[in-house]
């Protein structure tokens, strides 16, 4: 293959230099484990015990590496994000949602205090209708209860029963429109 500018490698960066350095390492250390298990086969105990010994340090030294080259990249991290954050286009972008959703949040606020009030004077309109209807049928109630009491001696007292307790039934009902007619049927 011809070499050209589309076939370069990519650059590599430099925590991935040293993270290639400790898998070389880990690698080091297994190849000794290797062959501390050849050399124990072949009967070489003397080899066989300093090749695990130095495997073993060699493992401890990139399971170190590794954690502290894991601290690094954390703390770089951070360190960029804590720098992102706290720059001030950031900032400022922050304060700006922050009066946006407080600006959001009056006029939702404002919107359920006016709703809230215009429910509670409904209400309290229909309380003052309902007293209002419930006073007027009394009085009419008491108006045609004296009218039927007035009648009373012209009529029999069998229609006068059934006519007071067609009163009471619709005073009940609380069907004006109904005592109204039964008013209509006095003499």
């Amino acid at each position: 293959m011809r070499w050209s500018l589309s076939n370069v490698p990519p650059k590599v960066g430099m925590s991935v230099r040293i993270l290639y350095g400790i898998l070389l390492t880990c690698s080091l250390a297994m190849l000794l484990f290797v062959s501390g298990f050849v050399l124990f086969h072949l009967g070489l105990s003397l080899l066989t015990t300093i090749f695990y010994m130095l495997a073993g340090e060699i493992m401890l030294l990139a399971f170190a590496m590794l954690a502290l080259w894991g601290a690094v990249v954390f703390g770089r991290a951070l360190w960029q994000d804590l720098r992102a954050y706290f720059r001030k286009d950031a900032v400022a972008v922050r304060r700006l949602w922050s009066v946006k959703s407080q600006q959001l949040y009056l006029e939702q606020q404002g919107f359920l205090e006016s709703q809230q009030i215009h429910n509670r004077s409904r209400f309290k309109r229909l309380r003052l209708l309902d007293a209002n209807n419930k006073k007027h049928l009394k009085t009419l109630y008491e108006g045609i209860h004296a009218e039927l009491e007035a009648v009373k001696s012209q009529l029999p007292e069998e229609r006068y029963q059934d006519l007071l307790q067609a009163l009471h039934r619709h005073h009940k009902q609380a069907d004006a429109d109904a005592m109204l007619a039964l008013r209509k049927q006095l003499p």
